[in-house]
């Protein structure tokens, strides 16, 4: 493809909030890997991370089909609400684990909240770029 030639900005939207969607998903998976509660882990820990991290997977499944893909509600409620879960477990299991929790918890929360907002920009606005940011020019009148 000729270095001209630029994708089209909901595809490069897609591209980011699934990798961020990704991302949050295996660090939520990692948490699996733990084991039980020999190690001074609490056992709704892994359990609560594990589900978050099925249910991030199955929104990125339906990000790329196509009934869904055209408003991208889904993906955003399912971003939203698994931050919500996550931020709570993350309150829960600070205390606990605070290093676990901040990788297992706070990360896939705040990425899952980056791609949700992602996608609510290319929501609102679907003409424009929302990964390019550009600061106005004092006096330039508003878009």
């Amino acid at each position: 493809m000729p270095a001209s030639v630029r994708p089209s900005p909901a595809n490069e939207v897609d591209y980011a909030s699934g990798s961020l969607l990704t991302i949050a998903a295996l660090l939520c998976g990692g948490a699996l890997f733990l084991g039980g509660s020999s190690r001074g882990v609490p056992r709704g820990f892994t359990w609560i991370a594990g589900v978050v991290a099925l249910v991030f997977f199955a929104s990125m499944i339906g990000l790329w089909l196509e009934p869904l893909r055209r408003r991208h509600g889904y993906v955003r409620a399912v971003a939203v609400a698994g931050a919500a879960v996550l931020a709570a477990g993350g309150l829960a299991f600070t205390g606990a684990r605070p290093g676990l929790a901040l990788l297992s918890y706070w990360l896939p929360a705040l990425l899952a909240m980056g791609a949700a907002i992602l996608l609510t920009r290319a929501h609102r606005h679907p003409g424009s770029d929302p990964l390019l940011l550009r600061a106005r020019r004092r006096g330039a009148p508003p878009p």
